[in-house]
C-alpha cells in the first residue's frame, strides 16, 4: 500500500515538474508552506496553468502519518474586498486522503480552498475545508480543515 502511495505522489510531482518547463513570473509558479490541520507539516502546489494546480501535503496527525494529494480549480472574482491590498483566490477541487501508523485510513473528498494573497509580498495564507468520504478501512464521513502560510515561488 505504502508503494502505491509513493508511486501516486511521484507520478504526481512529475506531472507538476513537467508542466512548469516554461519559465513562470514570480508567484505563478506553486506555493510551498506549513500546514496546521489536516495535515499538520508540509504543503507545496504546482500550478499547471491559469486556473489549476495541483498540490501535496505531508505531516503528522496524532501519531500518524497524513498524505494528501488533490487538484484545485481557481474561479477568479468570486469575493473581492475592498481593500486593494488583499487579494483573494476562490478553489474548488478534489483530493486523496490516506493516513498510515496506528490508524490506517484511505478516504476521497472534494476541497474548498479560499487564498489570502498580500500585494507584493510574496506570502500568503489559505484556508482550507476538505468534506472526506473515508474508504478504507471502514466507511465513514469526516470533515477536515487546515490552515497554512506559504511562501510562492
Amino acid at each position: 500500500m505504502l508503494k502505491k502511495i509513493k508511486t501516486s505522489l511521484a507520478v504526481i510531482l512529475l506531472a507538476a515538474v513537467a508542466c512548469h518547463a516554461q519559465a513562470r513570473p514570480s508567484r505563478d509558479a506553486g506555493h510551498f508552506g506549513v500546514i496546521l490541520g489536516l495535515p499538520t507539516g508540509l504543503t507545496a502546489d504546482f500550478v499547471v496553468d491559469s486556473s489549476n494546480r495541483f498540490f501535496g501535503d505531508l505531516g503528522a496527525w496524532s501519531g500518524d502519518v497524513a498524505v494528501n494529494a488533490g487538484w484545485l480549480h481557481q474561479f477568479p472574482g468570486v469575493m473581492q474586498p475592498k481593500n486593494k491590498n488583499l487579494r483573494l483566490q476562490t478553489h474548488l477541487g478534489a483530493m486523496m486522503h490516506g493516513r498510515l501508523g496506528t490508524t490506517d485510513r484511505w478516504g476521497a473528498g472534494a476541497v474548498i480552498q479560499e487564498n489570502f494573497l498580500f500585494k507584493g509580498s510574496p506570502f500568503s495564507i489559505f484556508v482550507r475545508f476538505t468534506p472526506i468520504f473515508q474508504i478504507g478501512p471502514e466507511t465513514d464521513f469526516r470533515l477536515g480543515a487546515a490552515v497554512a502560510g506559504v511562501f510562492a515561488f
